[in-house]
């Protein structure tokens, strides 16, 4: 039986320091989409075709240094994670991932880190033609059903 794991960054200030830890990049240049190292590129579908930049990040002051630091920058799926932690996942067997190496700035030293890239497609396991989809609100409570739906390959029918 395989044994699965949760990883997340904490937001306990206590062991954190500040919330979210990094709290800029030293290049802003790289948040442009005009640039294919930017981190914009960086989507939770598909890899990006150039390896973004990510020299340096810069942490908060009142930050603490931990092994998977928390990052607002990327909104793709992810985790800005020590060498350490990079040895430990390497051993593991994870879902479709990319390293691309990063440099922490924290009290005037640069720190080696990477980012972990995760990409999936939960559309690769949904089964649509067995599958029913609903409108509801937030409470939950069904509005309505959909008979159509937009799939990744196309419009298809329930």
């Amino acid at each position: 039986m395989n044994k699965y794991y949760f990883i997340n960054h904490s937001t306990d200030l206590k062991i954190i320091g500040h919330y979210p830890q990094v709290e800029h990049i030293s290049h802003e240049c790289h948040l442009s989409l005009s640039t294919p190292y930017s981190l914009k590129n960086l989507v939770s579908w598909k890899f990006p075709d150039k390896e973004p930049m990510l020299d340096y990040l810069i942490l908060h002051k009142k930050a603490k240094l931990t092994d998977v630091l928390s990052f607002g920058m990327i909104s793709a799926q992810g985790f800005l994670v020590s060498e350490r932690f990079k040895e430990i996942l390497e051993q593991l067997h994870l879902m479709p991932h990319k390293f691309y190496p990063a440099k922490i700035e924290y009290k005037g030293t640069l720190f080696n880190y990477c980012f972990l890239h995760l990409v999936s497609s939960s559309y690769d396991i949904i089964d649509f033609q067995k599958s029913k989809f609903y409108v509801s609100r937030t409470n939950l409570i069904k509005i309505g059903e959909f008979r159509k739906i937009f799939a990744l390959k196309g419009l298809q029918d329930l």
